[in-house]
């Protein structure tokens, strides 16, 4: 294959995961988007970064070409056998980076979307491909699905992923994790070894979104450094595990649009209040994030359905909040970002606004 154009242009928006209960099985594409060109040019890759792509720590000091939707794009004309080139990236970002609202799987599906736009859109290079090849380059496939077949999607985590994300691998009481080793687990298919399980991931599925939410988002204004990762507790009480699971499914309900006609607000707060505890993860989340927890804290203690996104540090609520609770979180070191229902990722095609 070779570049059928110069110029290619995309938007593609951000993402929230986790929703208290749903831990590493909901997601939901946000209206928060960056916008990013890419030109093909005679020399080396040039970077154009502008809002909240130029406060990101994950390429300060790094060459242009491993900035994740460079290195995506470069890897797409790899695979395909197309010639490299010198490049323009323009990114301008609404998604502040690493606060867990997915800027990375951004990043890295920009660059495979605007890398297909430049090769002439070829049909054998389809979504799947490009999300498959996405998650080969370290994006979050949960967060890919909401941005390409959102904006709310579902699945079941894979065994794997939940074992690398629990120190010790132990429910209590009963044998840690085997009645998730031995038997059905909802339509994900496992091969046991005598070293390992192997699993093919769930399926992920669109889920139905009506319910009247606005998701905001509050972001430390002075960057915190996140201890990464997303980690269930080393023991766990199977009450509690009941009950998370019970707390999800309410929580899809009500994002399903499970409300009389005449529901008002308060009625629709306390549903997702109800939906978005994280019944798990909370001495965890305050032990690695104290101040994102004490925000949370502090805001479902005003009926505010607010939980930790991703690995944090952001705070999401699916309802707009008070004026008075934005200033109040101001004085206090947060930023407060309106989000919206987004449309994952937007556009993708030749560009023909801009030269150089």
């Amino acid at each position: 294959m070779r570049l059928r154009v110069d110029s290619a242009k995309v938007t593609v928006g951000g993402t929230v995961t986790n929703f208290g209960s749903g831990f590493r099985s909901i997601a939901l594409a946000v209206d928060a988007g960056d916008y990013v060109t890419v030109r093909a040019i005679a020399g080396p890759t040039r970077l154009t970064l502008t809002g909240e792509a130029t406060d990101d720590p994950s390429i300060k000091g790094v060459p242009a070409d491993q900035h994740p939707t460079v290195s995506a794009l470069r890897s797409l004309l790899d695979q395909v056998g197309a010639p490299q080139v010198g490049l323009h990236l323009k990114y301008s970002g609404r998604i502040p980076a690493e606060v867990g609202l997915g800027s990375h799987a951004a990043q890295v599906l920009a660059g495979l979307r605007i890398g297909r736009a430049l090769l002439g859109n070829p049909e054998e290079l389809t979504d799947d491909f490009l999300q498959s090849t996405a998650i080969d380059l370290g994006a979050d496939r949960l967060r890919l699905a909401a941005l390409t077949d959102g904006p709310l999607v579902v699945s079941v985590p894979a065994l794997e992923e939940l074992q690398s994300q629990r120190p010790g691998n132990a429910f209590a009481p009963g044998e840690p994790l085997d009645w998730l080793k031995s038997g059905d687990q909802g339509g994900q298919t496992s091969r046991t070894t005598s070293s390992k399980t192997t699993e093919e991931p769930a399926p992920v599925f669109r889920s139905p979104l009506s319910a009247p939410i606005s998701p905001v988002a509050f972001v430390p204004s002075i960057r915190i450094a996140s201890p990464g990762g997303q980690r269930l507790p080393r023991v766990t009480d199977f009450t509690q595990a009941a009950c998370s699971s019970a707390r999800a499914g309410i929580l899809l309900a009500a994002l399903a649009g499970g409300f009389p006609a005449d529901a008002d607000k308060e009625a629709v707060a306390r549903q997702l209040m109800v939906g978005t505890f994280d019944e798990l993860r909370r001495k965890d989340t305050a032990d690695r994030l104290p101040a994102s927890s004490a925000l949370t804290d502090w805001l479902r203690d005003l009926g505010v359905p607010a939980f930790i996104s991703g690995s944090g540090p952001a705070v999401v609520s699916l309802l707009r909040v008070e004026r008075e609770i934005v200033e109040a979180a101001a004085r206090s070191g947060w930023r407060h970002l309106d989000l919206g229902v987004g449309t994952g990722v937007v556009g993708a095609g030749q560009n023909t606004d801009e030269q150089g």
